[in-house]
């Protein structure tokens, strides 16, 4: 089959089942005609057929839902639920109507602040199983992209690190009622090493001297400046053209330089500039701008969207070495990014959703009453670092109350078993306007469930992106409560305005961690604070288990 055919079978496919597409089948073909494009140098059109070949399948679930309301509305004549517009994830809408087009008008209406990489697997016609993930690619927000070779095990060549990834962090032998808890906490310490071997692989083994395509914009507009006029300078003594793609990839590299040595520089540059002498002076130039700024490493970054693939999703990729200090969140594609940016357009400032009302916060803890000191933990702080807030602490909650705390409210605090839907079921989540931000503290209550076949990955993140909210902290897998307890309070302690407090003081807090437990300042924005909280874990694990799936947030106070 040659490209048109493919982008024919494409079309035809959206023509006659309109925003009812079949997601499998549409995003495998999407795979294949970007394939198809990079071969032939079309790179943007490789690069917008790789962009919709993630999140098809949520994308037509939210479309059935806007479908939904308006008939439900029709009929009762009731409001229809103020979620995400079709008009922005519909696969016949202008945007998806102009193709490359459509997706360089939605990058540049975004903010500038933000950096948009998607990790994505290539297409494998047996991607149904785990052994299939074999590659994938890297885009950028400056339309970069490149192709890197399935990830191996150091201790083994023929397995994949995904694979040992999944092994170890799906471990069931874990449960307590299984096993002896000598042997769990044996077994936890050995995943621990793991976990920590596979984050140092993926920069060292797998990623290389494309670590760097990973990073976002430097916040220094001045030194941003002169690193990309460092780069200007070289291309324009040269009298070879190159296409902006290529430039941009210059750029990428100069701009992450601190992060690599100089033979993975060259790689880089070599793999990107095919004349050797313009190679030489480039590398030359960035290895001059990475000796003259010696802080380029430490420099403030703006956010970092990953958009990953839903069998990638369980890589820790917020504590790889070269994005564990800086902010970055999780989307399923660069359709939710735009839909979630026009819903809150208006109170995005410099890149931030600004959340104000800190007091407007309520809390669901110990529900079941099985984590007792959890409970004591959590409520000790609250009533001492925010005795505004209010909420229910060892009494299950009522639908109702669930409701509530989502719609009224500005932040949910959640600390109990799973994500809440034993309280409130998650289908009932896409018929409100979730105005909360939810903080779910509970095992793999942000994991994503390969339901099989041509059904695709549900997870509960997804309910709430469909009902607008900007964004949703919780655990890819199961977590030890007292580590989960310990982020919590330090996530919040960092991050709320006001006076901070010492957690030591907090009955149960962990003396070794004392370094974390009173800041010197508290950070408004969410995904800065994260980096400190996820170091305060004891167990690796737990720490790489808390990620963010949404747009930046930011605390105002009024």
């Amino acid at each position: 089959m040659d490209l048109q055919k493919i982008i024919s079978t494409i079309d035809n496919l959206i023509l006659k089942s309109q925003d009812g597409v079949n997601s499998v089948i549409y995003g495998n073909l999407c795979k294949m005609a970007a394939e198809f494009c990079f071969k032939n140098g079309e790179t943007m059109d490789g690069i917008y057929y790789l962009s919709e070949s993630q999140g098809a399948t949520l994308r037509r679930e939210c479309c059935y839902h806007c479908d939904l309301s308006e008939m439900k509305q029709e009929f009762n004549s009731k409001k229809p639920c103020n979620g995400l517009k079709k008009e922005y994830l519909s696969f016949i809408s202008s945007y998806a109507k102009n193709k490359t087009k459509g997706l360089l008008c939605r990058l540049k209406e975004m903010p500038k602040e933000w950096t948009l990489i998607q990790l994505i697997r290539s297409y494998d016609p047996n991607d149904r199983h785990l052994k299939s993930i074999r590659n994938i690619f890297a885009l950028v927000s400056e339309l970069c992209h490149v192709w890197i070779p399935e990830p191996k095990s150091e201790e083994d060549g023929t397995v994949s690190i995904l694979q040992l990834l999944y092994e170890s962090v799906m471990d069931k032998s874990l449960h307590r009622r299984m096993q002896p808890l000598e042997y769990i906490r044996k077994k936890r310490k050995q995943n621990c090493e793991v976990m920590k071997s596979i984050t140092k692989e993926i920069t060292v083994n797998w990623l290389q001297e494309w670590s760097c395509f990973l990073l976002g914009r430097i916040c220094d507009e001045k030194l941003e400046k002169e690193i990309k006029n460092a780069v200007d300078e070289v291309f324009c003594r040269s009298k070879l053209k190159y296409s902006c793609h290529v430039i941009n990839k210059i750029y990428q590299i100069a701009n992450g330089c601190a992060h690599l040595c100089e033979e993975e520089i060259e790689l880089a540059v070599s793999e990107t500039i095919s004349d050797k002498s313009l190679q030489n002076k480039l590398v030359k130039q960035i290895l001059r701008i990475k000796s003259d700024n010696p802080n380029i490493y430490w420099a403030k970054r703006y956010p970092v969207i990953l958009l990953i693939d839903e069998k990638l999703e369980c890589i820790p990729w917020e504590m790889i070495e070269i994005l564990k200090n800086h902010p970055v969140s999780r989307l399923p594609s660069i359709h939710f990014v735009h839909a979630l940016f026009k819903e809150h357009e208006n109170t995005i400032i410099n890149g931030n959703k600004i959340i104000k009302n800190i007091s407007s916060g309520f809390y669901i803890v110990n529900p079941d009453l099985t984590l007792e000191n959890t409970e004591k933990r959590i409520i000790q702080f609250l009533k001492t670092r925010f005795p505004k807030w209010c909420g229910l602490a060892g009494k299950i909650p009522s639908k109702n109350e669930f409701m509530d705390a989502l719609i009224k409210y500005n932040i949910l605090l959640y600390c109990g078993h799973g994500n809440g839907t034993q309280y409130f079921n998650s289908y009932d989540i896409k018929e409100i306007r979730v105005n909360a931000l939810p903080f779910l503290f509970g095992c793999s209550s942000v994991q994503s469930k390969n339901l099989g076949g041509r059904a695709g990955f549900i997870s509960l993140s997804h309910n709430y992106f469909i009902s607008a909210t900007p964004c949703i902290l919780g655990m890819l897998w199961s977590v030890t409560n007292t580590d989960t307890d310990y982020m919590a309070l330090i996530l919040l302690n960092h991050w709320l305005p006001g006076k901070s407090i010492d957690i030591t003081e907090i009955k149960g807090f962990n003396h070794q961690l004392k370094s974390f437990s009173k800041p010197t300042h508290t950070e408004p924005e969410l995904l800065r604070v994260l980096n400190v909280a996820r170091e305060s874990a004891a167990l690796f694990t737990n720490g790489c288990a808390m990620v963010v799936y949404g747009i930046p947030v930011k605390l105002e106070e009024e």
